[in-house]
C-alpha cells in the first residue's frame, strides 16, 4: 500500500471543533474591533459579490408582502429544473438543501448500510467530514497526504486502499480544501471504477469546482450508482449569507439523501437568488478570469516573502510559515490588532497541526496588496 500511514478512529473520538473560516463576528467580539472595519481572508468568498441580477430579485421579492406570506415550495420545483438545464441531468437526481454542510450529513446518513460502517477520509480535510461522520457512526480511516505532494491526492494509491480496507464510502474533495489541489476528471473516474468493485461509495465535494468547470463530475453522478457529487451555490455566487447548495445522484440515492433533509430546507428569497446566480454566465466567465490573475499575483508575492505558496486550482491558497517564523496563532492575531485582517489558522485541520499553516482567500488587487504590505510588517518585526 502506497500510502505511509492509515490511522483509524471511531466516533468516540475527540470531537472536531466548529472552526470554519469567516466568523467574523466571533472575531469582532473577541478583539474588540467593529465588523465592518475587518477584512476577511479567511472565508473563500469571490469578491465580487452576488451578480446583479441576484440583488435586483431580493429587493423585489424581500418588498413583496405576499411572497413573505407563503412558505417556500416545498419542492423548490422552479430551482430543481435551473439545476438540471444547467447540468443536463434529470430533476429527480437533484437534492437541494441549505448549505454544504447538511448535503454531507444527508449524504453519509443515506448511503450507510450497517452499524459498524467505515469511511476512507484523506486528511487535511474540511471539518465538516468528521463531525457528519461522527455524528452518524462511522468508523475513519485517516490517509495522511503528503505536503511534499502538494496535498494531491494520489488517486492510484487511494484506490489501492480502497480495494484493500473496502470501506462503505469515501469522500474526497477536488478541488481540495485546504490545500486547492486539483485532480483531472479521469484519475476521479479511475478511483470510482476500483471503488465500484469494493462496493464503495465516493462522496465528491466540488464545493469549489466552479474554478475548474471542465472536471466536474456532477453529470456523471446522476447515472453513476456509488458517486455523489456535492456543489454550492453560495461561495463561487459571492453570497453566503443564503445558504444554498445542491446534491447530484441517481435517482434512488437522492430519495434516500432527500429522507435525510427536513422540509422547506432553502427559503423562498435564497431559492430565487441561487436561480438568478445560475442565469449569469456572464458573471461566471468574469469571476473564473479574474481569479486566476489575481491568484497568480498574491502566490507570487507571498513567495517573494520566502513563504511556501501550495499550487491551487481554487479561489484560495495554503502557506506554510517559514521556520523562523512566529506560530500562526500569534501572527493571525497579530494581524487582526495591528491591520484589522483575518487569515484562517489551519492548525484545526486533522493533518495540519504544529502552527505552520495558514490559508488566505484571493480577493480583489486593493485587498491583497493590503495583505501582503500587512504580513510583510508582522513576519519581518518578530514576535
Amino acid at each position: 500500500m502506497r500510502y505511509a500511514a492509515v490511522k483509524e478512529t471511531s466516533n468516540k473520538a475527540q470531537p472536531i471543533g466548529r472552526a470554519h473560516g469567516g466568523d467574523i463576528e466571533c472575531v469582532a467580539a473577541q478583539f474588540g474591533i467593529a465588523t465592518d472595519d475587518l477584512l476577511d481572508f479567511s472565508a473563500n468568498i469571490n469578491p465580487l459579490g452576488p451578480p446583479s441580477s441576484v440583488l435586483r430579485r431580493l429587493a423585489r421579492e424581500a418588498g413583496d408582502a405576499h411572497q413573505l406570506m407563503r412558505y417556500p415550495d416545498i419542492e423548490l420545483r422552479e430551482l430543481r429544473s435551473a439545476i438540471s438545464a444547467a447540468t443536463g441531468i434529470e430533476e429527480l437526481s437533484v437534492v437541494i438543501a441549505n448549505g454544504a454542510a447538511a448535503l454531507i450529513d444527508a449524504a453519509v446518513r443515506a448511503v450507510k448500510q450497517q452499524t459498524a460502517a467505515r469511511c476512507l477520509l484523506p486528511v487535511p480535510s474540511f471539518s465538516e467530514y468528521r463531525r457528519a461522520l461522527d455524528g452518524a457512526g462511522y468508523t475513519t480511516v485517516q490517509l495522511p497526504l503528503d505536503a511534499e505532494r502538494d496535498f494531491r491526492i494520489d488517486t492510484e494509491a487511494l484506490a489501492e486502499t480502497i480495494a484493500h480496507e473496502r470501506p462503505r464510502l469515501c469522500i474526497v474533495a477536488n478541488p481540495h480544501n485546504p490545500s486547492g489541489s486539483a485532480l483531472p476528471r479521469d484519475a476521479i473516474e479511475q478511483l470510482l471504477r476500483a471503488a465500484n468493485s469494493a462496493g464503495t461509495f465516493i462522496l465528491l465535494d466540488e464545493a469549489f469546482i466552479d474554478y475548474l468547470p471542465a472536471e466536474s463530475l456532477t453529470s456523471v453522478a446522476a447515472k453513476t450508482e456509488n458517486l455523489i457529487v456535492l456543489r454550492s451555490l453560495t461561495k463561487f455566487y459571492g453570497m453566503p449569507a443564503l445558504r444554498v447548495g445542491y446534491a447530484v445522484a441517481t435517482p434512488e440515492v437522492s430519495s434516500a439523501m432527500h429522507a435525510q433533509i427536513p422540509s422547506w430546507p432553502v427559503t423562498t428569497l435564497a431559492a430565487g437568488a441561487a436561480l438568478e446566480a445560475l442565469r449569469d454566465t456572464d458573471y461566471a466567465v468574469h469571476t473564473r478570469k479574474a481569479n486566476v490573475d489575481e491568484r497568480s499575483l498574491l502566490a507570487l508575492a507571498l513567495t517573494k516573502m520566502k513563504l511556501r505558496v501550495f499550487p491551487s486550482a481554487a479561489n484560495f491558497l495554503l502557506v506554510e510559515l517559514p521556520q523562523n517564523a512566529p506560530p500562526v496563532g500569534n501572527l493571525r492575531a497579530r494581524l487582526i490588532q495591528e491591520h484589522q485582517i483575518i487569515v484562517r489558522d489551519c492548525s484545526s485541520y486533522e493533518g495540519l497541526t504544529g502552527g505552520r499553516y495558514l490559508r488566505v482567500a484571493v480577493r480583489s488587487r486593493a485587498d491583497n496588496e493590503r495583505l501582503i504590505a500587512a504580513l510583510s510588517v508582522v513576519l519581518t518585526s518578530g514576535e
